[in-house]
């Protein structure tokens, strides 16, 4: 922890408070085109399955996501 603290207050003497944010604008443009592609997959996907499911209530999922259907 003596290192954390030691450059905490580097940073402050250095640049002050603004000395914790610099950069920030350059993650975030960074972050942000991955985090929307995240999203969007999940949620696609998320959409996915539930579209699957509902659509297949009479088929039996088996424990390894294989679907069996019963014929009578």
């Amino acid at each position: 922890m003596p290192g954390l603290v030691e450059a905490a207050s580097t940073v402050y003497r250095c640049r002050g408070v603004r000395g914790y944010f610099s950069g920030v604008t350059a993650r975030m443009l960074g972050q942000s085109p991955a985090t929307a592609i995240s999203w969007t997959v999940y949620e696609f996907f998320k959409f996915a399955i539930t579209n699957y499911t509902q659509h297949h209530d009479d088929d039996d999922v088996c424990a390894t996501g294989a679907v069996v259907s019963f014929v009578d």
